[in-house]
């Protein structure tokens, strides 16, 4: 497959969000090598401006818009260089993987799809808009200014579902609350231990949300809260959990100091309360340390974390539709960091009510004045209202249902992030559709690449541009 082969060439060079001049200078090279025309902002977007061909010589301009950067998350003990080295890749079983880390084809595939179209004998011409820092909050699309790129239809190739037109999405929101600690120089601890969390699954904050997976913060929560039932004597030395704010937290673990040695024997017993909507197994590895850079809390400062930990909200606020598994509101306490001084939280909540995203981050800024944190505004992702007189979204629906006239397919909204929100606030009749192929566990080690969709997709494609 083109777009196959052209995204295992992309997979080489490294691409994390804030230091994606690798990938861009790569993605330049190849468009100029094509005679392709290719402008930049000073954000670091590209726009490659590709003449019709064939059929579509002499129509109206398309868009096709992908992102650049990529989730980086690994799996504990993986270790591995985002920002200079590349990924692993292979392929079992009809999907395409990457070792030990994410596949990034959220959104690299969506790269190799537009330019696959660009080759082909008959296309519109055709604006092909990669972004950066599309996964830290779509900073890269909302510095896009009005004239960069001058067509009115786009279709977003960010989308992980085959089967799904997706025609509008939630906004969403960062807040990031800092609490500052104190230290307890009187604990005498016997014992240091740390303890990881592990059998969680993960996934797209946005798109996962609703299955009811376990946060690695909320478990390590509840390990603490047992600990407050029981009779031991403890502190808390260090707490981190989380690799993403738009991943649901898969991995964590706490540092606990120990007044009684003989104590690890019960915390070994301790077992996870929480329920998983996907009957996640979750188990805890102890290990115990010699030596620790940081020092044990006071138990003040211990509550206070606690607090702010229980009081975040995680997962579906509110539905839209429970039955369907559409969400209304949700939020995804997604980081617990620790530097010594203060602990940091990151929540991502995403909504497509704006009242809904606001009384969020008005229940986060009350919690964080009842603990004594900081609050830091993150910015607004947009929301894209679907528009009523799409003419691309039922040209796309029409061709895919006449090649795969026993596939299911559906137009509706998705609750996640997607750019057309700031394409919408550029222009509101530009006349959008997002579509992908199959890509499972977004954000996680775990994400793969359906192969057999991907072909199917390219097919999907090359129809549509023979007549758009």
């Amino acid at each position: 497959m083109w777009s196959l082969d052209f995204f295992k060439e992309l997979a080489k060079v490294p691409r994390p969000p804030y230091q994606e001049e690798k990938v861009a200078r790569f993605l330049r090279d190849y468009a100029l090598a094509r005679g392709y025309q290719v402008a930049s902002d000073d954000a670091g977007n590209l726009l490659i401006r590709v003449a019709g061909a064939g059929a579509g010589l002499h129509k109206e301009t398309l868009v096709l818009q992908a992102h650049m950067d990529m989730v980086c998350v690994s799996e504990p003990g993986h270790l591995i260089d985002f920002a200079n080295e590349a990924i692993e890749i292979y392929e079992e079983d009809g999907f395409l993987h990457a070792k030990g880390t994410t596949l990034g084809a959220d959104n690299g595939i969506g790269i190799a799809l537009a330019f696959y179209c660009a080759q082909l004998p008959h296309h519109p011409p055709l604006e092909i808009l990669i972004t950066v820092q599309e996964e830290v909050g779509m900073h890269g699309a909302a510095a896009v200014q009005r004239g960069f790129f001058t067509g009115r239809r786009l279709i977003n190739i960010d989308n992980s579902v085959e089967g799904a037109l997706i025609n509008g999405c939630a906004g969403g929101n960062t807040l990031e609350l800092r609490l500052p600690v104190e230290h307890d120089t009187e604990f005498r601890a016997k014992l240091l231990v740390k303890v990881s969390v592990q059998g969680l699954t993960g996934g797209h904050s946005g798109i996962d949300i609703h299955l009811g997976r376990l946060s690695s913060n909320k478990v390590l929560l509840d390990l603490l809260q047992q600990l407050e039932e029981s009779d031991m004597a403890y502190r808390l030395v260090e707490m981190q959990a989380g690799m993403a704010r738009n991943a649901i937290a898969r991995d964590g673990y706490l540092v606990l100091a120990l007044a009684n040695a003989l104590d690890k024997e019960e915390l070994r017993t301790m077992k996870s309360r929480l329920v998983s909507g996907e009957q996640e197994y979750v188990a805890f590895l102890l290990e115990e340390l010699t030596t620790h850079t940081h020092h044990p809390l006071t138990k003040a400062s211990q509550d206070a974390l606690m607090t702010l930990l229980k009081e975040t909200p995680h997962g579906v606020m509110t539905w839209a539709n429970e039955v369907s598994g559409e969400v209304q509101t949700s939020n995804n306490l997604a980081l617990t960091q620790y530097d010594g001084k203060a602990f940091t939280i990151t929540t991502f909540h995403r909504s497509f009510l704006q009242r809904d995203i606001e009384g969020v981050q008005q229940t986060m800024r009350e919690l964080a004045d009842k603990v004594g944190a900081e609050v830091k505004d993150l910015g607004m992702t947009a929301p894209w209202a679907p528009l009523a007189s799409s003419r691309i979204t039922g040209l796309m629906a029409d061709r895919y249902r006449a090649l795969y006239p026993d596939a299911t397919l559906q137009v509706h909204t998705v609750h996640a992030g997607l750019e057309c929100g700031y394409w919408m606030l550029l222009d509101s009749e530009m006349d959008m559709i997002s579509i992908g192929p199959n890509i499972y566990d977004l954000h996680s080690p775990q994400e793969r690449l359906d192969l057999a969709s991907l072909a199917r997709v390219e097919r999907w494609l090359e129809e549509v541009m023979n007549v758009l």
